[in-house]
C-alpha cells in the first residue's frame, strides 16, 4: 500500500474524530447551560410570585393566633413552626383547606385569598409563620415572606 494513501486514511480518520469530539463537547456544554438557565429562570418566576404574598400576624398573645393575607395572591397552605417551652425546638403543623374543623375555623376556600383571616388556638410562647403557595402543581415555601412572633 502506499504511504501517502495511508496518510490521507490517518488524516481523515483523526479529522473525523476530532469533529465528533468537538460537537460532543459543544452538546454538552449547550446542555447544561440551559438546564442552568431554566433553573435561574424558575428561581426568578417564584420569587416573583413570591413578592406578592403578605401573610401578616394580626394577634398572637400564646394561645389565640390570628393570620390575614395582606398580599395580592391567594396563600394556598401556610407552615406554622411553634415553639413552646423550647425555643431551639418548634413542632410543625400546616393550615389547608383539608384541615380538622376542631383545629381551625372551619373555612370553605381553598385558598387564604387577599383581606380575609384565619385564626387558631394555639399554645405556644413563638410561632413562626411560612406561607406556601402552588406553583405547577409544586408547593413553594415563600422565604421572603416569613413573620415571627413572640407572645
Amino acid at each position: 500500500m502506499n504511504k501517502k494513501a495511508v496518510s490521507a486514511l490517518v488524516a481523515t480518520v483523526l479529522l473525523i474524530a476530532t469533529t465528533i469530539s468537538v460537537g460532543l463537547i459543544i452538546f454538552s456544554f449547550t446542555r447544561t447551560s440551559s438546564e442552568q438557565v431554566t433553573e435561574q429562570f424558575t428561581l426568578m418566576a417564584n420569587q416573583v410570585e413570591c413578592s406578592d404574598i403578605d401573610i401578616s400576624i394580626d394577634s398572637f398573645d400564646g394561645t389565640e393566633l390570628i393570620l390575614k393575607n395582606r398580599g395580592t395572591l391567594g396563600v394556598s397552605d401556610i407552615m406554622i413552626r411553634d415553639y413552646q417551652n423550647d425555643p431551639k425546638k418548634a413542632s410543625t403543623s400546616s393550615w389547608n383547606k383539608e384541615r380538622e374543623p376542631d383545629v381551625w375555623d372551619p373555612y370553605t376556600w381553598e385558598k387564604l385569598l387577599p383581606g380575609e383571616k384565619i385564626k387558631t388556638d394555639l399554645t405556644a410562647t413563638k410561632v413562626e409563620i411560612i406561607p406556601i403557595i402552588v406553583i405547577d402543581d409544586q408547593n413553594i415555601g415563600c422565604e421572603n415572606s416569613i413573620r415571627t412572633r413572640t407572645a
